[in-house]
């Protein structure tokens, strides 16, 4: 087999499945389902470097092993819905401290306000949870799958 240069982006799919510690055919398979992006030039194949890169989100599950979040959207927002729940929890401490100058039943308010963060940031906690537990789970089946 004649030497291929390497397109500009993209690395040799042996250097790609040694680093995923996935089979060659496995990789290519998933290429050609839509899992990676990679082509074939000449006989050699090859895939875009981003996959590497963190250009899908990757999280470790065990030593030498990785797995790709399809829900990269979903993970994003629950971070932004716990951050939110922060400011929000923050901001009705302050109201409720404040309100407690003026009398107890003025700082009510306030810590109403400051439940309602926490119950955002529990909102967040459990879509984060759901999220990676879709993703541990197609990983366990891929898992299953190669044993076959």
């Amino acid at each position: 087999m004649s030497e291929q240069k390497t397109p500009k982006g993209m690395i040799t799919l042996e250097v790609f499945a040694s680093r995923k510690n996935l089979a060659p055919d496995k990789v290519i398979k998933m290429i050609k389902d839509g899992f990676y992006v990679g082509r074939v030039v000449g006989e050699q194949w090859f895939v875009d470097s981003a996959e590497l890169s963190g250009a899908v989100t990757t999280s470790k599950i065990q030593k030498g092993t990785t797995y790709h979040s399809e829900y990269s959207t979903a993970r994003k927002i629950s971070m932004l819905i716990s951050f939110l729940g922060w400011v929000v929890f923050a901001g009705g401490v302050i109201a409720a401290f404040s309100g407690m100058a003026r009398g107890l039943l003025t700082s009510l308010p306030g810590l109403g306000i400051a439940v309602s963060g926490l119950f955002l940031v529990a909102a967040g906690q459990v879509t984060r949870a759901t999220v990676d537990n879709a993703d541990h789970t197609r990983e366990i089946l891929n898992h299953l799958q190669e044993k076959v």
